[in-house]
């Protein structure tokens, strides 16, 4: 069982990626199938480091939250950074180019939220 716009399954991942791959397709491996999909397949830091990155997303995309899921949130998705910086670049400035800026900007969907999610 697949809810709402999930409600068949998506093209091969292998065979569309490039072509007609939609939004919604990318969502669900992404966020959905991806931590089962990858565990034992990634080395464990690696799955760890992208575990925390799909809860702190779910949380965060919940309709109401509480001030202690934001909470949860932001330690998950500021740990996932300081994990991804360390195993993707290990931190050397001339490896930055290799990392897309929105990586740091993830940190900041739960502060910038906070003003006024929570219920």
């Amino acid at each position: 069982y697949l809810p709402g716009s999930f409600d068949r399954k998506p093209q091969n991942i292998a065979e569309k990626i490039n072509t007609d791959y939609k939004p919604w397709e990318f969502h669900l491996y992404t966020f959905g199938l991806g931590p089962a999909l990858l565990y034992n397949i990634l080395p464990e830091p690696y799955w760890l480091n992208y575990c925390k990155l799909v809860c702190g997303f779910q949380i965060r995309s919940q309709h109401s939250l509480t001030a202690e899921e934001l909470t949860d949130a932001f330690i998950l998705l500021g740990t996932w950074e300081q994990e991804f910086e360390t195993l993707y670049y290990q931190l050397r400035e001339d490896h930055l180019h290799f990392v897309c800026p929105y990586t740091h900007q993830t940190s900041y969907l739960v502060t910038d939220s906070s003003e006024g999610s929570p219920n």
